[in-house]
């Protein structure tokens, strides 16, 4: 049986750069970014895979304070090949 790696809680190093919430499976990202456009929104990209499964988030940070939204990557959840994604609106769409 395999065991799956360990999930990597993404963590932010100041409360400026609270652009997001995640849980990623750090073993499978294979890009990340952060970009700021002219108006001080923060714009941050996640891309990866495992050669069965690929997948990209972004995430903008804009006019409001804090980012209360998550998304959640997991290609391993067990060793039946399963894989669970999520995206967790935190501003209840408004």
């Amino acid at each position: 049986m395999l065991t799956p790696p360990p999930c990597l809680p993404l963590v932010w190093t100041s409360s400026a750069d609270r652009t997001m919430s995640a849980n990623i499976d750090a073993k499978t990202v294979t890009n990340h970014s952060v970009i700021k456009n002219k108006h001080g929104f923060s714009v941050r990209t996640w891309a990866g895979g495992n050669g069965q499964f690929w997948w990209g988030l972004a995430s903008t940070q804009g006019r409001r304070d804090n980012m209360e939204d998550a998304h959640l990557v997991d290609l391993h959840v067990d060793d039946q090949g399963t894989a669970l994604f999520g995206v967790f609106d935190g501003h209840a769409g408004k």
